[in-house]
């Protein structure tokens, strides 16, 4: 394996079969890209794998071995057979695999992003369809949980905060998952919980951050939920999601997700036939598709520095202290390749390789099982991989962030937009001369999310919007004990 990346999968495969039992069959769970290259690595050191297991199996073969349901394992004897999970999220399958009555000990994975939960501490919730939000979480408050004191209490200060995956309460560091006995622990607002709790400050926080939410979710979110709970202050993390655009709706429509189009696959089949019925029976209620509003004309920035001003002014409206923060990059700031720890940076590395590359990776499977001219071989396609998108030896060492200049622009138009807003305020430096933060190309470690509630908590107590958001939870105080109201409609 001539390549970089290929001595990379190579030096992978090589640690894992080491922890495998010698005499054990080997049965790669996983027929795509990743499966793929992880049986030429096998046979590359000596080991031939028995069959791949795929659950879209369809009777094919791939490298030229049978392609099996993983349904056809309680037909045979497995005491002695090891499974490896070639797959970029391997819950699933993990967990399908012991349904079926596999050892733990006997199931193996790599390639993947996110380590296996054995089910000895907290799994997330799985989440829930929002029409108005494209997805949340079921939480006693859908979509909020809740640190500190779940109830309606007049004396805490309450705090709602907003953002994505890099704020999502069930997000933690990969490397620290399983020894998580209740999640949030890798999440900046549960470090932010603590730090006021120290300062004597007695509080609630109501995390409504849900991974791949966009400023436009905030935004809605805020509007329906976020001024039900009645907060003395709003906090919102966020910026890259915004400037990726990948989350716009058909990249159109800044305030429906893209997310939106799971639900919509649903919904198409029934207005069809709710039209042809119609059809025959008039009815002035009749839904005959879906509307996602106006499209939008404005650039990434504009759409999310409006979204700011429109939450802004409805905290403004309702007596609440908002603040947002313009979030760093993870992998697009020149600071990442000194902030990440290098295992991460390989994974993420090669998770790229097989995102960017699968389709190459079976065409040529395809034909060299099939007997055709392969002209080119699975190291060149590797090597292309490496020449066309970064070199992983110098950029390991000196610049591992991706020049992308739609996140350059955004940020460079936010960042000034900061300068002169009283709410909007710039954190995309804290990292500086910080290591280990990231635990991926975004996401951070436990310690790169004590640094940013420092940094939060920090700001908010310099430019005293701490104290205003507290002189409000005291007024809230007295108006709740005389047992008056105090609407401000």
């Amino acid at each position: 394996m001539a390549s970089a990346i290929m001595d990379m999968i190579a030096s992978e495969v090589s640690t894992l079969l080491s922890e495998i039992k010698v005499q054990d069959k080997l049965v790669i769970f996983g027929a795509g890209a990743r499966g793929i290259v992880l049986h030429e690595a096998m046979i590359a050191l000596g080991q031939e794998p028995a069959y791949f297991l795929d659950s879209n199996s369809k009777n094919t073969t791939v490298c030229g071995l049978p392609v099996h349901d993983p349904l056809n394992i309680l037909y045979e004897d497995t005491a002695q057979t090891s499974f490896i999970i070639a797959a970029d999220f391997p819950e699933e399958m993990y967990q399908q695999l012991l349904g079926l009555g596999i050892d733990k000990e006997r199931i193996h994975h790599i390639f993947d992003r996110q380590s296996i939960n054995d089910g000895a501490s907290y799994i997330s919730p799985f989440p829930l369809a929002d029409f108005f939000l494209s997805h949340t979480r079921p939480y006693e408050q859908h979509g909020f949980k809740y640190i500190g004191n779940a109830g309606d209490s007049g004396s805490e200060l309450r705090i709602v905060i907003l953002g994505g995956s890099t704020t999502d309460p069930e997000l933690a560091d990969i490397a620290e998952w399983n020894s998580v006995s209740e999640q949030a622990l890798g999440s900046w607002p549960k470090f932010f919980h603590e730090l006021l709790n120290k300062s004597g400050i007695r509080n609630t926080v109501m995390n409504g951050a849900i991974c791949a939410y966009t400023s436009a979710q905030e935004t809605l979110k805020l509007i329906r939920d976020g001024v039900n709970l009645n907060p003395d202050l709003v906090i919102v993390f966020d910026g890259l999601n915004d400037a990726c655009g990948m989350y716009w709706h058909q990249s159109r429509y800044a305030k429906f997700h893209s997310y939106f189009e799971t639900l919509e696959g649903a919904i198409r089949p029934l207005l069809a036939d709710h039209a042809v019925k119609s059809v025959c029976s008039p009815d002035p209620g009749a839904i005959e598709g879906i509307s996602y509003g106006i499209e939008s004309k404005h650039s990434p920035f504009e759409e999310w520095h409006r979204n700011q001003r429109t939450m802004n002014a409805v905290c403004h409206e309702f007596g609440i202290e908002y603040s947002c923060f313009l979030q760093p990059g993870g992998l697009h700031i020149p600071e990442y390749v000194n902030s990440c720890d290098v295992r991460f940076r390989t994974r993420w590395f090669l998770w790229n390789f097989f995102h960017s590359s699968g389709t190459a990776i079976r065409e040529w499977a395809n034909r060299k099982y099939c007997h055709q001219d392969c002209t080119v071989g699975l190291e060149e396609l590797a090597t292309r991989f490496t020449d066309n998108v970064f070199d992983y030896e110098i950029d390991s060492k000196n610049h591992f962030n991706i020049r992308n200049p739609e996140i350059e622009r955004f940020y460079l138009q936010a960042r000034q937009a900061a300068k002169t807003s009283d709410y909007v305020i710039d954190v995309t430096g804290l990292f500086d001369g910080h290591d280990k933060v990231f635990f991926d190309t975004a996401h951070c470690t436990s310690e790169g999310n004590r640094l940013i509630a420092h940094r939060i908590f920090d700001e908010l107590t310099s430019r005293r919007i701490l104290e205003r958001a507290l002189m409000k939870a005291a007024s809230r105080n007295i108006v709740s004990s005389t047992g008056s109201r105090n609407d401000q409609d």
